[in-house]
């Protein structure tokens, strides 16, 4: 035991893309105890191990709209295209490289993070649909800026690409 009452534990290390999933629970001498979160039996705490490739999460069958990965906790890597108030002051794009499935939203619960175009970042969130669209729920502080000033990948889609069901 430490003085203040803090205990640590030693997780043992797993390999890339293992989603570790853990709550706390403690009792005392008087047979007291609790669980942390609250809901952990069914919603626990989560981490993800290594970076995940945004095509990753992206990436679905023709015909399907969800992420094969809703739910799990991601840490993504990449470019900001779309700063922060762009589209909504709590929500930024982050992108790898150009192509399909190469960017996504992030949502930012705290409205805090700076995230400027051209910043090179490190995320952590969990995977989530909302209104079919594929968004990482940004973690409170699991936001690392890298750099600034990087290029920005543009991608353009000729007109006779866009259909209907594409807008």
């Amino acid at each position: 035991m430490v003085e203040d009452s803090l205990y640590t534990v030693d997780i043992p290390s797993a390999s890339a893309q293992t989603q570790c999933l853990f709550y706390v629970e403690a009792s005392d001498t008087i047979d007291v105890s609790g669980i942390y979160p609250a809901d952990a039996r069914t919603d626990p705490y989560g981490y993800s191990v290594g970076l995940t490739d945004i095509s990753f999460i992206q990436q679905v069958d023709f015909g399907d709209d969800s992420s094969y990965v809703a739910g799990e906790v991601k840490n993504i890597t990449g470019v900001v295209t779309a700063g922060r108030g762009t589209y909504r002051d709590n929500m930024f794009i982050v992108q790898q490289g150009a192509g399909a499935w190469s960017g996504i939203h992030v949502y930012d619960p705290s409205y805090a993070v700076p995230a400027a175009r051209g910043d090179s970042v490190i995320l952590s969130g969990r995977v989530q649909e909302y209104y079919n669209l594929t968004e990482l729920y940004l973690f409170t502080d699991c936001y690392t800026e890298v750099s600034s000033g990087n290029p920005v990948y543009e991608t353009l889609v000729p007109t006779s690409e866009i259909t209907s069901s594409s807008i």
